[in-house]
């Protein structure tokens, strides 16, 4: 798997995380035993949280909260398109990947996110710009 154009550990892409097995697991009986367990384990607190958050970042994207704290220091904790710093919304940066590959190309905030999210080929991207630039007047 590569992180930002860059060979990294070697490593499969994570699966797709399917939430509605896992919403339906949450509903039966050991799924109720395993949420007890964990909220016995790690209660309803920041320790639970930050559990939660090494959870979906080692499912989601195959990667530690120590490698996202990593990217997000080579970006001056920074999101990588317009620079904005982390928390300025009350979120946290968001992690931007491919979706066909899962190659990870750096961290975002949500607005951005959302926005190559929706522009993901470069000939809509330019598209966006020229029809952007008739009525801004770059």
């Amino acid at each position: 798997m590569t992180i930002n154009g860059k060979e990294g550990a070697d490593r499969q892409p994570p699966p797709k995380y399917n939430y509605e097995s896992q919403k339906k697991y949450r509903h039966t009986q050991k799924g109720r035993e395993a949420v007890s367990r964990a909220n016995k384990k790690y209660g309803s607190t920041h320790k639970r949280k930050e559990y939660m958050r090494a959870t979906k970042l080692r499912l989601n994207y195959g990667i530690s909260i120590e490698e996202y704290n990593s990217l997000l220091i080579r970006q001056n904790n920074k999101c990588a398109i317009c620079g904005a710093e982390v928390g300025w919304s009350g979120r946290r940066l968001g992690i931007d990947h491919d979706h066909d590959t899962g190659e990870i190309r750096g961290i975002l905030c949500q607005n951005c996110n959302i926005g190559i999210g929706h522009l993901n080929n470069v000939d809509l991207l330019n598209k966006a710009i020229t029809y952007l630039g008739g009525y801004i007047g770059t």
